[in-house]
Formats: C-alpha cells, sequence, structure tokens
C-alpha cells in the first residue's frame, strides 16, 4: 500500500501534499524503507507546524512522477527515465547476486580448508583492516565511542585476516585461466 493509499487518497496530485503515512515504524529510516517502492514518497521541504514529532517522521510528499518531472532531471521524457532506473536496478541486482554466489563459494572454500597460515600474513592483513577502521572511526561524530567499539571486536577483525589469508592462498589456483 502507497503512502497516498494509506492516507486515503487514490489521486496524484501535481504539487507536493503533505499526506500523513499510515504505516507504523519505529525510525524515519524504517519508513522510509517501508514506503520505498511503492509510491513515489519523499520528505516534505517544510512540515506543517501543527504535527508532532511523531506525526513529521512519518509524513511524505506524494511526487508527481511524469514526463515534467524527468525533463526536470534533463532526461528527455519519462521513459527514458524508466529505462535508465531499470538499467541500474538491473546492474545492482547482478552486482548482488554476484557477491551472494562468490560468498557462497568462499565460505564452502573456508569451510572444508582449515591450517595454519603464516603468522606474518595475517598480522599484515590485520594491521590493513585496523588502519582502515580507525581511520573510519576518527571521522565519527563520536570518535572514542567507536575506537571503544571496534576494541571491543578486535578478535573478530582478527578472525576475519585469518580467514581473508587463507581463503588468499587457496584460490589464485582455481581462479586462474587455464592454458
Amino acid at each position: 500500500m502507497s503512502c497516498s493509499a494509506a492516507a486515503g487518497t487514490g489521486t496524484r496530485s501535481s504539487g507536493p501534499t503533505p499526506r500523513p503515512c499510515a504505516r507504523k515504524t519505529t525510525s524515519w529510516s524504517a519508513s522510509r524503507r517501508a514506503c520505498a517502492g511503492t509510491a513515489a514518497c519523499g520528505p516534505l521541504e517544510s512540515l506543517p507546524t501543527h504535527l508532532d514529532a511523531s506525526e513529521r517522521a512519518h509524513t511524505h510528499v506524494l511526487l508527481g512522477i511524469d514526463d515534467d518531472f524527468a525533463k526536470n532531471l534533463g532526461l528527455s521524457d519519462l521513459a527514458q527515465l524508466k529505462g535508465l532506473l531499470r538499467g541500474q536496478l538491473e546492474q545492482e541486482l547482478a552486482g548482488l547476486t554476484r557477491t551472494q554466489m562468490k560468498r557462497a563459494l568462499l565460505d564452502q572454500l573456508a569451510a572444508g580448508h582449515d591450517f595454519e597460515v603464516p603468522p606474518s600474513m595475517v598480522e599484515a592483513e590485520f594491521g590493513q583492516i585496523w588502519q582502515q577502521l580507525t581511520q573510519e572511526a576518527s571521522q565519527e561524530e563520536d570518535s572514542a565511542a567507536a575506537l571503544k567499539e571496534i576494541e571491543a571486536e578486535k578478535g573478530d577483525y582478527e578472525a576475519i585476516a585469518v580467514r581473508r589469508v587463507r581463503l588468499g592462498l587457496q584460490t589464485p589456483p582455481i581462479f586462474e585461466p587455464s592454458t
């Protein structure tokens, strides 16, 4: 059900019209996920002042998605916009499918082969992982809390480093093209 249907309207308007979203969600992101793909919902530019914070979090604008909208985006018409969106979604799906298949294959490979890996390679891999994590944590709003969180999960990252090294030592012969 779209937000407009939830609000009891069955028509589209050409301009932004606030419609309270009838979906009961716990957060703004959950509300956006709930409405994604069901209607052309977007956040209001200026919310009515009579709504409380809870109502504002679940209020959306029903946008008119038509040729004019596509032209505002620099496209020729709605068909071109639909084609671009379809192509992008197909690429994302293909990428996600490939990633999921690769992960399943690597999981099977890791489960079937357990051997000692060179400690120096694990240390180098862990060093790269840790450097990236600390750099990302330092850019967070509360960097001290982020650093504390990754420090608590240090053992998990060490296990990831071992897995990466083990898989790295196994995969080159498998994935190299045969001559």
